[in-house]
């Protein structure tokens, strides 16, 4: 077990009330809190994902920077969406990607998964992740850049500031500003109910 995932070391009152709280500091615009949260789950993640039958690396990583922008669009109820376990909400809603990758891929995508402007180039088996990619890549240079490292790569906005060299309230604000680009970006192409069951 990898270091990083302290939720299944803890018991579960304690883990609740250490999410409880880096959820509230998340939400109340502290960066660096939502990325202790997101590091301390990210062993969790890999495992839940391989035990949902997820083999590739690269469909991993693709689904975990889902879940990111799955929990960054609902960073404002989150921590009531949570109630009690933030593990247990984290499992749910990788179910539920896995469940919609699975879809695209065979083709039974419901329709109104699919980007519309994405759709005539790549027919129905586009998946969110298609619609992150071209959406990242509208993003700003700077802006790409630090998704990049801090998405895709998984470092901390101390590791990106040190990369990019710039400090970490630049970066946090960089963050900020293209997390709502990326969700403003995921609406126009059809993902206005991203976090949701279908």
């Amino acid at each position: 077990m990898a270091a990083s995932s302290l939720a299944p070391r803890r018991s579960p009152g304690e883990a609740a009330t250490r999410d409880g709280h880096l959820l509230r500091r998340w939400r109340s615009g502290d960066a660096d809190a939502g990325a202790d949260l997101l590091h301390a789950y990210s062993a969790f993640i890999e495992r839940t994902c391989r035990r949902l039958g997820v083999r590739e690396d690269n469909e991993v990583l693709d689904i975990h920077q889902d879940l990111v922008l799955r929990l960054l669009d609902k960073l404002a109820i989150l921590p009531e969406l949570v109630q009690s376990s933030f593990a247990g909400y984290v499992a749910w809603q990788l179910r539920d990607l896995v469940k919609r990758r699975r879809l695209a891929a065979s083709g039974r995508v419901d329709a109104s998964l699919v980007p519309p402007q994405l759709s005539a180039d790549h027919g129905p088996g586009v998946v969110a992740g298609d619609a992150i990619e071209q959406c990242s890549q509208r993003l700003p240079p700077r802006e790409r850049q630090v998704f990049e490292l801090r998405y895709r790569q998984g470092m901390s906005t101390k590791e990106v500031a040190l990369a990019i060299e710039s400090n970490e309230n630049a970066v946090a604000q960089s963050v900020f500003r293209l997390s709502r680009r990326m969700r403003a970006c995921l609406r126009l192409a059809g993902f206005d109910e991203f976090g949701e069951e279908a």
